[in-house]
């Protein structure tokens, strides 16, 4: 609907009524008012840029009059001009369409919740638990960034993010700090994909963290005390899933979420769908004895109140199963006095070098951790010097006693 606008027409046209109804000025054609049902009227302009529409809300009516409405637009388009009008790689600025009302300019945070709404690719979709991904992501934002939500993006350089990112480093860590800065590079790279910057991503440029492997597993004067903690544990949900992560070397979050329908006990095998796992593909974990038993006992127990999970949850969780045993877990550390800092992940990695120590090659190590490539298991090579040097000795005393034969041979001949 178009018409000439007026204070009589629009007061006429925003009553309440049973859809939404949008109507454009004849006199300012890109200016537009939307009235939803409840009866709230929005001035916004829509205007098409590089062949995409850009929609911006410019104030409720009645509170912005008619005549600042059309100020506005008139100005917001004049801006809108004169940004195309420069050569694409002086535009530093952003896109005047998506620029808030409050000062004229995108801050990090606007910036960020556009890349936030970016569906997925298709590919991507399958795979990706899409409301974890964006709490990860908004975790990261919070942890990261939370002194530059309002901070311009035009004011972000490579020197500047090169220099916030050590600042991260030396504040959360270089893990922390590198995922940051996927998040920021994310960002920017989202905005050039949608034609809202033009200059270079300012993440491109800088300087990511060392990162430092984690090598931290039960050293084997550990071993007993843990397992005597497990032993005396009153929570015998919680002892088991400490026993199968151990046992397994599976991911927390695979065993949280695991399901009866993945095991196969006969055939000693646990399929974790694609969905589930890292890497977005099925795996098939082969398991040990001692992991098959304790999945048989858990089948078997009384307290077991369904028959889809694993390890259900008591407290009637969302998802249905257990999804955190993190407090619970520092009980069992305190009673087995380990002190150094030991993690979920620590039992898997534990798992993966107790293979690596008792001389399990290491494609035969990564492919019982389920790991997707051999990289995975560098930080085990140390885990190896062990079967190394058994390795010499068994090829030392192998020469010694081919040279001896060699000898007996030689005076054999010659007698």
């Amino acid at each position: 609907m178009r018409f000439r606008f007026s204070a009589e027409k629009l007061e006429s046209f925003a009553v309440p009524g049973d859809s939404v109804r949008i109507a454009y000025d004849q006199d300012a054609r890109q200016l537009g008012i939307r009235v939803q049902p409840s009866g709230k009227a929005t001035y916004f302009l829509l205007k098409k840029i590089t062949g995409k529409p850009y929609r911006r809300t410019l104030g409720d009516y009645p509170d912005l009059k008619l005549a600042a409405a059309r100020e506005l637009a008139h100005k917001l388009l004049s801006e809108v001009a004169y940004w195309l009008g420069r050569p694409p790689g002086e535009r530093s600025e952003m896109n005047p369409m998506l620029r808030p009302s409050s000062d004229g300019r995108l801050s990090f945070k606007d910036a960020f919740e556009l890349y936030l709404k970016a569906p997925l690719k298709d590919e991507a979709r399958r795979f990706v638990d899409r409301k974890k991904a964006d709490a990860r992501r908004q975790y990261l934002f919070d942890h990261c960034f939370e002194s530059l939500a309002s901070k311009p993006v035009e004011e972000f350089t490579t020197i500047f993010v090169d220099a916030y990112h050590r600042k991260l480093e030396k504040k959360h860590g270089p893990v922390m700090a590198n995922r940051g800065h996927e998040i920021l590079r994310a960002t920017f790279n989202h905005l050039i994909k949608k034609n809202l910057w033009t200059a270079v991503n300012p993440a491109a440029g800088a300087t990511r963290a060392a990162k430092r492997e984690r090598t931290r597993i039960l050293e084997d004067d550990e071993l007993k005390p843990f397992l005597d903690a497990l032993d005396a544990e009153e929570n015998k949900d919680l002892a088991e899933f400490l026993a199968l992560l151990f046992s397994t070397g599976a991911r927390k979050s695979n065993l949280y979420s695991a399901e009866w329908t993945e095991l196969s006990l006969p055939m000693r095998t646990w399929t974790i769908p694609a969905e589930k796992y890292k890497n977005g593909k099925e795996t098939v974990i082969k398991l040990s004895p001692q992991a098959v038993e304790l999945f048989k006992r858990r089948k078997a127990a009384e307290r077991k109140p369904d028959k889809r999970w694993v390890f259900p949850s008591k407290a009637k969780s969302k998802s249905g199963h257990t999804e955190d045993y993190k407090h619970q877990f520092a009980r069992v550390k305190e009673r087995a006095c380990i002190t150094k800092n030991l993690t979920f992940h620590d039992l898997r990695r534990s798992f993966v070098a107790n293979l690596i120590t008792s001389g399990v090659p290491m494609p035969i190590a990564s492919e019982a951790a389920g790991h997707s490539n051999l990289a995975s298991m560098g930080p085990y090579g140390r885990f190896a010097k062990g079967a190394v040097a058994k390795a010499l000795d068994q090829g030392a005393a192998d020469m010694k006693r081919r040279m001896d034969a060699a000898e007996a041979e030689k005076k054999l001949l010659s007698a």
